[in-house]
């Protein structure tokens, strides 16, 4: 489950959604089978999800709140992708990288504007 805008490229309305979204910031980033990319304000891990699904990339996943990321411990686990995926509780700063690609759907926003140039700073040197 993702809050943010549907995306179609051609669908009626009905069509639009979250998967579609997805899918297209895979493509808008390149993702790949051999790509490790973080997901900043991962949520309920939709984008991890689906983009391991579709890509076979490796997903971190990094959240600030518990309840989320008990629940991803345990949904990774319970689809026995916990070589894949993996998700931790922590600041939007602390990118625990290198990674290959940074994804952040409709998070960065919560960092505010005063904030956002030291989160692209922190995982830019990560």
């Amino acid at each position: 489950m993702m809050y943010t805008c549907g995306y179609w490229p051609r669908e009626p309305l009905r069509g639009a959604g979250a998967t579609a979204e997805i899918d297209h910031v895979c493509r808008k980033i390149g993702l790949t089978g051999s790509d490790h990319a973080i997901d900043v304000g991962c949520g309920f891990g939709g984008f991890m999800f689906r983009a391991q699904e579709t890509t076979g990339a490796r997903v971190m996943g990094i959240n600030t709140t518990t309840e989320q990321v008990d629940w991803l411990h345990a949904e990774i686990a319970r689809r026995g992708l916990g070589d894949r995926l993996a998700v931790r509780e922590g600041d939007f700063r602390d990118g625990g990288g290198p990674y290959d690609k940074l994804v952040s759907i409709g998070v960065l926003e919560h960092a505010g504007r005063d904030q956002l140039a030291e989160v692209v700073r922190a995982h830019a040197a990560s």
